[in-house]
């Protein structure tokens, strides 16, 4: 071998080997995030607690997302086709905005509100842009993992039922015992496999493993009792089977065989309804789905009856809220994330960070296919039922990672 070839094929496999450790690198951080929950986190610092450090209050993954989204550009510079700089900046601009709302809530003395601002949506800016400096055969195998995860999930929360053993720790006091898998929490475990269902579809995966892994993510769903999630999940499956078009399959076929698949499920939707009844997966069923739970969700906004104007325009302070709630409205939590963020940020400010998201999801979904952009519905559908959106969970990371993952190359016509 001459001393050139010998230098190339250095040069390519040095060049393989740094690809890969980046690609390391952001895999590790989105694990990271992901799979360490809030009770996990609570293990080793006071993360969700009322004391501790406020270097606490931040999630080891969120630390990791930011530092190998500054530390990639280091290795390799940024270079980006034509179709990927829209999004790319648009993560870049939310980003920023979120964080500097972030500061600015720390700066008048609104420091725990900044928590689920930075570890749920600049951690998913971070994860986001960390792809966008991979090459993209490497962005769609981090889409694959976290399917791979949610399906790990749904089967963990199957066989906690069945064991009525948690798989990680849960620090919340419930009545029943109901799953978390590798969620954090069951109705996480509902959100996450419901809005999952979507984005299976849009991957690359086998037909078979799709409609297989699409059950598994509606039994797990069912297995969380998490009823709005679950229903979800059932229109996630029957929206995609009808609405996007199926890889490696002629558009002759595709009619008879969505027809085949549709009497399929229709024949098994009653035997199945009564598997999982007896599996006890639809308990939560049996009160209806407007229940004291259902009610809690909306006796909420009765709040405003005690607040000021100058308290929904400037916010106030949300333990003040949170007292309200309590004492005059008979409730827990403030189970909505409008409220929690019309008093965090005031109703000006909530509809500026509103605006943010759907400037972020709507440069995403751009170049995503419809399988992708019923799985972002199902999740903003499912998350507005409750206060997902306001919290310190790996959603939004996730949802952001998957639209990444599966962005579409678009078709150049001539």
């Amino acid at each position: 071998m001459s001393d050139g070839a010998f230098s190339a094929s250095f040069g390519r496999e040095r060049d393989r080997s740094l690809w890969l450790f980046l690609f390391a690198m952001a895999i590790g951080a989105i694990c990271l995030r992901v799979l360490i929950t809030n009770p996990l986190m609570n293990e080793f610092v006071e993360y969700t607690t009322e004391t501790g450090a406020i270097y606490e209050k931040i999630h080891f993954g969120t630390y990791a997302l930011l530092g190998v989204a500054a530390i990639v550009p280091l290795f390799r510079p940024i270079r980006l086709e034509i179709w990927e700089v829209a999004p790319f900046r648009a993560l870049l601009f939310f980003g920023f905005w979120v964080l500097a709302i972030a500061v600015g809530l720390v700066a008048i003395g609104r420091g725990g509100s900044a928590g689920y601002l930075i570890d749920s949506y600049v951690a998913a800016a971070a994860a986001g842009l960390a792809l966008f400096m991979l090459p993209l055969q490497m962005r769609r195998t981090a889409g694959h993992l976290i399917l791979a995860i949610l399906m790990a999930s749904a089967l963990i929360g199957i066989g906690e039922v069945a064991t009525g053993t948690r798989f990680l720790p849960y620090d919340v006091g419930e009545l029943d015992f109901r799953p978390t898998g590798l969620m954090g929490h069951p109705l996480n475990q509902g959100l996450m496999l419901a809005a999952g269902i979507g984005f299976l579809a849009a991957s690359r995966f086998r037909l078979s493993i799709k409609l297989l892994g699409a059950a598994l993510l509606l039994i797990g769903a069912a297995a969380a009792g998490a009823r709005t999630a679950t229903i979800m999940a059932a229109v996630a499956i029957f929206a995609c089977l009808m609405l996007t078009r199926w890889q490696n399959v002629d558009a002759a076929r595709q009619a008879s065989m969505k027809l085949m698949v549709l009497a399929f499920a229709a024949i098994a939707t009653l035997p199945a309804i009564g598997l999982l009844i007896g599996a006890g997966f639809l308990d939560r069923f049996e009160g209806g789905l407007i229940d004291e739970s259902a009610m809690a969700r909306l006796d909420v906004y009765r709040v405003f009856e005690y607040v000021s104007w100058a308290d929904i325009l400037a916010g106030t302070d949300i333990a003040i809220i949170q007292k309200i709630v309590e004492t005059r409205i008979d409730l827990l939590y403030i189970e909505s994330t409008p409220v929690i963020l019309i008093f965090q940020l005031g109703l000006p400010g909530a509809l500026f960070f509103t605006g943010l998201v759907v400037y972020l999801f709507a440069h995403l979904l751009r170049l995503n296919g419809r399988a992708a952009a019923i799985g972002t519905a199902i999740f903003f559908i499912v998350a507005l039922s409750n206060n997902h959106l306001s919290t310190k969970m790996a959603t939004v990371t996730m949802v952001v990672v998957m639209l990444v993952a599966f962005m579409q190359r678009p078709v150049v016509r001539r």
